[in-house]
C-alpha cells in the first residue's frame, strides 16, 4: 500500500476557524486547536497542512492555525480529482515563505456527514493506506 492518507468527514457547515476573508478571533484559533486534538485522538499523525473541502465547492489548505490558502473547485480548469491530487503531491508554502510538506489529510465538512465527491475520493484513495475518521461535530 502507498502513503498514508487521512480522510476526515465532519457533519458540520464551514467552521468559523476556516471562514475565508475574516480576521480570526482567539476563540476561532481555540476551536481549530480543539478540532485538531479531536482528530488526533483517533490518529495522532494528523497534521498541517490538510485540505478542507466544503459543500459549496470551496476549499482551503490550512498550513497552520492562522495561515491558509483557499480556492473553489468551480474556479479550477481541472476536475476535483486532479485538483486534490495536486495538493496531495506538492509542498506548500506559508505566508512567511516557509516550506510545508504535501497535504496528507482531506477533511470534508458536510451538513449531512456524507462524502462531498464520492467517486473522486474513491479513485484518489486507491493506492493509499486510508485512515478514515467520521465526526458528528467539530468539538
Amino acid at each position: 500500500m502507498g502513503d498514508g492518507l487521512y480522510l476526515v468527514t465532519v457533519k458540520a457547515e464551514v467552521p468559523g476557524f476556516l471562514s475565508a476573508g475574516i480576521s480570526l478571533a482567539s476563540s476561532d484559533i481555540s476551536m481549530h486547536h480543539r478540532f485538531l486534538s479531536r482528530v488526533r485522538e483517533h490518529h495522532p499523525g494528523f497534521r498541517f497542512p490538510y485540505l478542507a473541502m466544503f459543500g459549496d465547492g470551496s476549499y482551503q489548505v490550512p498550513t497552520s492555525l492562522v495561515d491558509y490558502e483557499f480556492g473553489s473547485f468551480e474556479w479550477e480548469d481541472d476536475t476535483v480529482e486532479v485538483v486534490i491530487g495536486r495538493y496531495l503531491g506538492r509542498p506548500h508554502y506559508n505566508s512567511l515563505g516557509n516550506r510545508n510538506s504535501p497535504v496528507t489529510g482531506l477533511v470534508q465538512f458536510s451538513e449531512d456527514g456524507s462524502d462531498l465527491f464520492p467517486m473522486s475520493l474513491d479513485r484518489l484513495c486507491r493506492g493509499h493506506d486510508v485512515k478514515r475518521i467520521e465526526l458528528d461535530s467539530i468539538d
